[in-house]
């Protein structure tokens, strides 16, 4: 049968079987290694209301304080709400590697002196 993506949709790297976690969106129950994790930062206090408290703040330079979240989402969600797309055969295969690096390093074992060891000569 065909596959789709060489890694089959995971990174698993011979872990064998992994933990699942629920997505926050369905709650679907979805391989750690599979799930789409993104970082949420929000302000804890509106827009519009973050002048005036910061008026009424006593201390000069008080900085709001954030909500930092770590929200996960299974594949059909994170395509649903746009944060992955569906790519292409061309965009899924893997990248060629660049020449320049080993370029590079060819130059660099090139530039290298060779010292040759002077051997001495034993006179009989």
């Amino acid at each position: 049968m065909p596959v789709k993506r060489r890694n089959h949709g995971r990174c698993k790297n011979h872990a064998g079987r992994t933990v699942p976690a629920h997505c926050h969106n369905c709650y679907r129950l979805v391989p750690v290694d599979k799930i789409t994790r993104r970082f949420n930062i929000k302000q804890m206090i509106e827009s519009n209301i973050q002048q005036d408290v910061l008026a009424a703040c006593v201390v000069t330079d008080y900085v709001l304080p954030k909500l930092y979240t770590k929200i996960q989402y299974c594949v059909s969600c994170a395509i649903h709400n746009h944060l992955v797309h569906v790519r292409s055969h061309e965009e899924r295969l893997p990248k060629p590697v660049s020449l320049d690096r080993f370029k590079r390093v060819a130059a660099k074992k090139v530039a290298k002196p060779v010292v040759e060891k002077k051997v001495e000569e034993k006179k009989e």
